[in-house]
């Protein structure tokens, strides 16, 4: 498609005046989880997180995990604090405790930038 050169200097004032709202981001609602564990049964592969419980540390700051339902209806745990450097800690009944240090938790202009992990925490003898 031709523009005619009269319209072009018109064109360019109009697309630099919505540069800002062609930009703009919309965030989520709701809050979102800096740090998101799936946990896995290591002989199965099934989803247990319902039975497991846990806890992150990041700067100096410990808080628990929170049961949620996120994408195809599995459960998982959720750390939800803010960017930084993550430990988390899992346990499950009868089950070694899973520890996963050094998950980096970038900043982004909606918070933090969710970083997934799967834990498969080892049956104790």
């Amino acid at each position: 498609m031709k523009i005619p050169a009269l319209l072009v200097p018109a064109l360019c004032l109009a697309l630099a005046a919505c540069k800002d709202v062609a930009l703009s981001v919309v965030c989520p609602q709701d809050p979102q989880p800096a740090v998101v564990v799936g946990v896995f049964d290591a002989v199965t592969g099934e989803s247990v997180a319902t039975e497991a419980r846990g806890w992150y540390t990041v700067a100096t700051m410990t808080d628990s995990l929170r049961h949620t339902v996120r994408g195809e209806g599995v459960p998982q745990l959720a750390a939800f604090g803010p960017p930084g450097v993550y430990q988390v800690r899992v346990h499950r009944p009868g089950h070694a405790e899973w520890v996963q240090g050094g998950l980096v938790v970038e900043k982004t202009e909606c918070g933090p930038a969710t970083v997934r992990v799967a834990a498969t925490p080892q049956p104790t003898q």
